[in-house]
């Protein structure tokens, strides 16, 4: 039983890998359209779907390290040399370096979209920086929750 829990901890730490690059890409090409549409409605809408997209990535996160301690100190017994054997370690490695890139990558793009969104929340709230579209409505009815 302890070998597929930590199985499924191993998968699912690779999952949100992928959630964290996947969620960081997805936000910044958001951001870049709604910036290169430059109308008011376009950056709110998108301000609107962000925080969303931030509890993603940061459960992504989140999950990423606490799965990654259990991975650690599970590595001897679950993805050893002794345990894939001798031609494998390289392959296991790469995937280390290719997954660790892609983490880092995803959470670079979510700092940059995140340092941008905090300067247009200012221009928002000050009433410049857009063109003179109104406002997009008010999401409180409670559509597509």
């Amino acid at each position: 039983m302890t070998d597929i829990l930590l199985f499924l901890n191993n998968y699912f730490h690779d999952l949100a890998t992928a959630i964290l690059f996947v969620c960081g890409y997805t936000m910044f090409v958001m951001f870049g359209k709604a910036e290169k549409r430059g109308t008011r409605e376009s950056m709110i809408l998108f301000l609107e779907v962000y925080p969303r997209l931030v509890h993603l990535n940061a459960g992504a996160l989140i999950f990423v390290i606490m799965a990654g301690i259990v991975r650690t100190f599970t590595y001897e017994e679950f993805e050893s040399q002794s345990a894939l054997g001798q031609a494998e370690v390289p392959v296991l490695m790469l995937k280390h370096v290719l997954l660790g890139g892609l983490t880092f990558y995803g959470i670079w793009l979510w700092i940059k979209v995140h340092r941008k969104v905090m300067k247009v929340r200012k221009e928002i709230g000050a009433g410049g920086g857009f063109h003179d579209v109104p406002s997009a409505p008010s999401s409180q009815g409670g559509e597509n929750r």
